[in-house]
């Protein structure tokens, strides 16, 4: 059986995300507080968290001392990417853009390299999420010419659509659905509320990943933990992490 590029070389890249099983986190904490970080430095200790992003990240790390972390500010809001020093991780720097918190770094697993990001998309302007997936054509086009397999980006998109598991559509899911349909991107989602509100707002779902297509089968399905303390608002009015 003759070897058919681009089947093997996806194979090869899933079996070696198998051999190497990463867990990944994402949640919006809705500022940092010393109570969030100890919290979150002990759970990603203990549970062997590898990657961690923050949306609304704006505050003082404390803790993390295994980790490499990078950030992106803008607003008080921002976000970070937190990697264990294991992966020899480095930043990616990408174009800056308002109303779009992002920031990039490179892992290496055997010699191969991965792009990992992390995402906030503020509400209150559609041209946020038309900027989103500009990212997303930049980082993509970045993996292409830099022999890097990705993108894979974890965040808070402020997007809801069925498609991932939302009961509502908004605008920012219906330009994010479209474009990530045209482009070749995969959604992973837990399928459940990641946001959370005992008032009228209710719940959605809006903390997701979204990958290329050709390596959305190395990310796993992602899942809702409810069971941990973060300090982010939930259940109350906050999100809940994304294993």
């Amino acid at each position: 059986m003759r070897n058919v590029p681009g089947i093997m070389e996806k194979a090869e890249q899933s079996q070696l995300m198998m051999k190497h099983f990463l867990l990944a986190m994402t949640i919006n904490i809705a500022g940092l507080s010393a109570h969030s970080c100890i919290a979150m430095d002990k759970y990603v200790n203990d549970n062997n968290v590898k990657i961690i992003a923050v949306s609304e990240s704006h505050g003082k790390f404390q803790g993390f001392g295994n980790y490499d972390i990078y950030r992106a500010h803008s607003n008080k809001l921002g976000c970070s990417l937190i990697i264990h020093k294991q992966l020899n991780s480095y930043e990616v720097k990408i174009t800056p853009r308002e109303g779009v918190d992002c920031c990039f770094a490179a892992i290496s697993i055997e010699k191969r390299k991965f792009l990992l990001g992390s995402i906030y998309v503020h509400l209150g302007n559609t041209e946020n999420i038309e900027r989103a997936t500009d990212v997303l054509a930049e980082v993509n086009t970045l993996c292409k010419n830099g022999n890097l397999t990705g993108p894979v980006i974890f965040g808070d998109w402020n997007s809801r659509h069925p498609l991932w598991g939302d009961k509502l559509e908004n605008k920012y899911g219906k330009l994010l659905a479209d474009y990530c349909a045209d482009n070749s991107f995969s959604i992973i989602s837990p399928h459940q509320p990641t946001f959370v509100s005992a008032s009228t707002k209710g719940s959605s779902v809006i903390d997701f990943c979204i990958t290329e297509q050709n390596c959305s089968d190395m990310v796993c399905n992602a899942r809702v933990i409810e069971d941990i303390e973060f300090f982010s608002g939930a259940p109350e009015q906050g999100h809940w992490p994304v294993l």
